[in-house]
């Protein structure tokens, strides 16, 4: 093959991997949230179309990715999160060759008078067993018997001499089949974000799995709690107290 042939042939591949990028950057509409007073990103955002289940989240960076083909389920993007105002901007004012960036303004959290009444002299003498007692006796009534689904936010980790080691942090979905159904066997987990937090010390070694055949990773006086480090999991145990 001659040298003028080869350098056609590497022009033309150039030519479609460009082609192949721009037609991709087509298909997306990508922007970055931020907050309006700080211009630090915001997280975990929603931004969906206004009225419908149709949407995305921001990730841990405050960008975003929004599929073109949502104009297809309406023509205005609905952006909220916890603590912002909800600000409402139409499709057409998205760029689809740039990055949009977008602001909101925190909004401040009003909430409700609360209340709290005793129902007589029977219930102010409780002790601490009786009133677990009666969170448990009430589990039936309070929490779903049927399927349901939980999003949240995610964080596993390991610790060292009392400090966090390879902190993980995500968001995730997790879907319930109810009270009456085993959590390990029935429940199910979408995962939407996920990363590891370097701002947290981290060690090779003690991320890699156990293999139990060569015994290749020991760690002295290491040891797994059957709860341990998840604290989402511990979080959804009292789920129904």
């Amino acid at each position: 093959m001659s040298t003028v042939n080869h350098k056609r042939i590497i022009l033309v591949l150039i030519f479609f991997m460009s082609f192949g990028l721009y037609a991709q950057q087509q298909d997306y509409i990508v922007g970055k949230l931020l907050d309006a007073n700080t211009n630090e990103p915001v997280v975990f955002a929603n931004i969906r179309i206004k009225d419908r289940a149709v949407g995305i989240i921001t990730n841990v960076d405050g960008g975003f990715r929004i599929p073109v083909k949502y104009k297809e389920y309406g023509d205005i993007i609905e952006i909220s999160s916890m603590g912002y105002e909800t600000k409402e901007l139409p499709i057409s004012s998205f760029e689809l060759e740039e990055l949009n960036i977008l602001s909101i303004n925190p909004g401040a959290l009003a909430l409700q008078e609360a209340v709290v009444k005793g129902k007589g002299k029977r219930n102010r003498n409780l002790n601490a067993k009786q009133i677990v007692q009666k969170a448990l006796d009430a589990i039936p009534y309070n929490f779903p018997s049927t399927s349901f689904s939980t999003i949240g936010y995610y964080r596993d980790y390991q610790l060292k001499d009392g400090q966090y080691l390879n902190l993980n942090e995500a968001i995730l979905e997790v879907f319930d089949q109810g009270f009456d159904q085993l959590d390990d066997r029935t429940s199910e987990t979408l995962l939407y974000q996920y990363g590891k937090n370097k701002d947290f010390e981290q060690d090779s070694l003690a991320r890699e799995a156990y293999d139990y055949h060569s015994l290749r990773k020991i760690i002295k006086k290491a040891y797994l709690d059957a709860y341990g480090g998840n604290e989402f999991r511990i979080l959804r145990i009292h789920d129904a107290v």
